[in-house]
């Protein structure tokens, strides 16, 4: 029997057997529930007709293999405002499929639990909804693909338990899956599995555009080996009018490729909208193209937009030639403000959860493990909780390279920050880069251990001008940092109004320079300020070739130093022989500056050329003043304690 056709009531057709369809069965009716489905196992419905659209009704199909031979450009039609498709434990059996399988149009519903394919070839979306969806169990594996297997710009989306293996885009513009101005969206429990896109495409394997308060959840996730020549190799994410995505749950993108964010690229745009990474990420050997941005993530943060990390992320082994091995971040703001922590703040970027890279490079520029820049914000908000970083590289910045250039910026890193074994020419650990009024707050506990640095700043390199403000009033602990040049622990440049203060209990333990200042080198200049406030210790730091076994520091133009609140320098030595001098302090005050050290103890520090525990220098040869009021003040009880040097001045 090929043909039947029931006009009134409910009614379930039953297959025993292969069965052919040549004329449509009349299945959308008002206030009916009517269905094919197979009785015992699958069977084939072979449908060599067009069906009408379905505009009315209840209509189902079950445990069926489907073949479709007609010709409209969609299988099922779903058009007018009252109808549900419910599809059960079904197989397209086609091959190509070269047809939309259901295509909603308007306002009805959807409901897929158990949809499969393994056509090697399909031309057209599988599912293109938009109005209310549920889609569960869909499967499809080794196709080649020339459109999207699932778009949607429905306001109500619900994709589960779907697994995509072996898919292999071919046209430009297209993703596995496409949610389109959705309004209300989860996404849970999807594998998306060896999916290459060889075209310049919107997105890896996902790709979400949302606005107008819209809510979009991805819950569960795997990304394993997405790969794309454009942006995100695992999902893109455009979000904007108040909008939130959220990220949930155990969530892995492994070896992801993409150009702009090896695994996820993320814009944010406006009206507070938000990107919160809530679950448990892990970034796995993930690497982006060329020199652009993001080795496993980049996100872009305009106008209001907001970034919350309140889970864990952590990035292994991801890499980038450009800016942020494991993740970058670019604020760019306007004036418009939201009010935040008794402030207000234009844009937010916290992370109140914990996030990890180990072996995280930027092979070629800045931030081996993150980078966050700010470009013309006024009112920008940055806060850390925790922040490890592991055998992290850069060009500048080992572990996070900081590019603040905004006025009211301000970043407080709060919680625990560890550094361990990072890489950089300058800020083997960390790299501060301030202009215009930015801040920095480095508070809590925060360690740097064996970083290193080929030029500058084994822990940390500060280079701030223009009224920018850091300070240190945690418990900073720097063991065995090194720098091929200046600053075994830190290197830091001020000017222009800046300031840099360190105001905790920090220790320096075996820190070493080559040249300048075995634990900090400090270059003030053009009225800004130097201020080490509280009990630090810096034990057995060296200088090898130059000055300042502990610390080197120079006052220029109208600025000041000042060392005091019991600083305590151990066996702190500077093996210059020539020109060379202070094994624990060398500091020199030129053009009407001042520099001031109080109530510090050097015991036993060594200087092979002078100083044994300070040397000063005031006055500059090349300063043309008639008089330089420059003056370097010894007082409040300092104590040296079997001080040495070979030559003058123990």
């Amino acid at each position: 029997m090929s043909y039947f056709q029931l006009n009134t009531g409910d009614f379930t057709i039953a297959l025993t057997g292969t069965f052919t369809l040549t004329q449509d069965p009349n299945l959308s009716q008002q206030d009916t529930i009517r269905g094919i489905t197979s009785v015992q196992a699958n069977k084939q419905l072979i449908i060599n007709t067009d069906l009408d659209d379905f505009v009315l009704g209840y209509v189902f199909f079950r445990h069926l293999k489907l073949n479709y031979l007609g010709t409209k450009a969609s299988f099922f039609n779903q058009i007018g405002f009252y109808s549900t498709i419910e599809i059960t434990d079904c197989e397209i059996t086609n091959d190509p499929i070269s047809f939309i399988f259901l295509n909603q149009l308007s306002c009805n519903n959807l409901i897929v639990n158990g949809l499969k394919t393994q056509a090697d070839i399909i031309t057209q979306d599988i599912i293109n909804a938009r109005l209310s969806i549920e889609l569960s169990n869909i499967e499809v594996i080794q196709s080649t693909i020339s459109d999207y297997i699932i778009e949607s710009g429905a306001y109500y989306i619900r994709i589960q338990d779907c697994k995509f293996d072996h898919i292999t885009q071919i046209t430009d513009k297209r993703s596995i899956i496409l949610i389109d101005y959705g309004n209300d969206c989860e996404m849970k429990n999807i594998t998306f599995s060896n999916y290459i896109c060889n075209q310049d495409a919107w997105g890896g394997a996902v790709y979400i555009y949302t606005q107008n308060f819209g809510q979009v959840t991805l819950k569960d996730l795997t990304f394993d080996k997405c790969q794309t020549i454009s942006d995100g190799g695992a999902f893109v994410a455009k979000i904007y009018d108040g909008s939130v995505v959220s990220v949930k749950g155990e969530c892995l993108f492994k070896e992801c490729v993409g150009r702009v964010g090896g695994a996820i690229w993320a814009a944010l745009g406006n009206d507070n909208c938000q990107l919160i990474l809530e679950g448990d990420l892990t970034f796995d050997s993930c690497h982006n193209l060329g020199i652009f941005p993001g080795g496993a993530v980049d996100i872009d943060i305009n106008n209001l937009g907001n970034l919350y990390i309140t889970g864990t992320c952590t990035f292994k082994k991801c890499i980038t030639d450009g800016t942020g091995g494991g993740m970058c971040v670019n604020c760019r703001g306007t004036e418009d403000k939201l009010q935040s922590n008794d402030q207000i703040y234009n844009q937010e970027f916290i992370i109140s959860g914990k996030c990890t890279f180990e072996e995280c490079y930027s092979t070629l520029s800045e931030g081996g493990a993150l980078y966050i820049s700010s470009y013309q914000d006024k009112n920008l908000y940055i806060e850390f909780n925790s922040i490890i970083c592991k055998d992290c590289q850069a060009y500048y910045g080992g572990g996070i390279y900081f590019s603040i250039y905004g006025e009211n910026v301000e970043i407080h890193l709060l919680g625990s920050m560890e550094f361990t074994d990072c890489i950089g020419s300058s800020g083997g650990g960390l790299y501060i880069r301030i202009q215009q009024s930015g801040q920095i707050l480095i508070s809590n506990k925060c360690t740097f251990n064996r970083c290193i640095a080929e030029y500058f700043g084994g822990g940390i390199y500060i280079d701030s001008f223009d009224q920018g403000n850091i300070t240190i009033e945690g418990e900073c602990i720097f063991t065995e940092c090194k720098s091929e040049q200046s600053g075994g622990a830190i290197n830091v440049h001020i000017n222009q109004g800046s300031s840099f203060t360190i105001e905790g209990a920090c220790e320096f333990f075996n820190c070493i320079s080559q040249y300048y200042g075995g634990a900090i080198f400090a270059y003030v200049n053009n009225a800004s300020q130097l201020l080490i406030n509280e009990v630090c210790i810096f034990n057995q730091c060296v200088s090898n070739q130059g000055q300042g076994g502990a610390i080197l520091c120079n006052s220029i133009m109208n600025s000041q130093i000042t060392i005091k609140g019991g600083c305590i320098f151990y066996k702190c030595k500077s093996n210059q022989e020539q020109n060379g001098g202070g094994g624990g302090i060398c500091c020199s005050a030129y053009q009407d500056s001042l520099i001031i050290i109080s109530e510090c103890e050097f015991n036993q520090c060594e200087s092979v050329e002078s100083g044994g525990g300070i040397a000063a220098y005031i006055g500059n040869q090349y300063y043309y003043a008639d008089i330089d009021t420059s003056q370097i003040i010894i007082k409040g009880g300092c104590k040296f304690i079997k001080c040495t040097t070979q030559k003058q001045g123990g």
